[in-house]
């Protein structure tokens, strides 16, 4: 990373939650600024269909409670799987599922063995 990256990166960790969202919002429209013409064209016409077919009951949705529940039953059966194969305890294994968002065994695995080996 370049000085001028790590040290506006320092500088934002410093903000308050609302200037740090902000910020995140100017980035984006920034990066949609220079987005592909056509890319866009084709996301915009994704979600019209998808828009239209909530509209006209071709889909169903998914509650945020089942949506939650189901990620929970995820991270909690990635910390059991973490704690049984790499020997970890599960606070341990929960830590380091919820801090590094991992969601598959394999993923948390990938990354510890970057971390350890290199």
């Amino acid at each position: 990373m370049s000085k001028a990256f790590e040290e506006i990166a320092r500088e934002a960790s410093q903000l308050s939650r609302e200037q740090r969202l902000d910020l995140a919002s100017l980035l984006l429209e920034l990066n949609e600024d220079s987005a592909d013409p056509e890319v866009s064209a084709v996301w915009e016409q994704e979600i019209l269909a998808r828009v239209r077919a909530v509209d006209e009951n071709e889909v169903g949705g998914v509650s945020f409670e089942a949506v939650m529940r189901e990620a929970e039953g995820r991270l909690t059966s990635c910390e059991l799987d973490l704690s049984t194969r790499l020997g970890l305890s599960s606070s341990m294994a929960s830590h380091i599922t919820k801090s590094n968002n991992l969601s598959s065994v394999a993923d948390s695995e990938s990354r510890l063995n970057k971390l350890y080996s290199g």
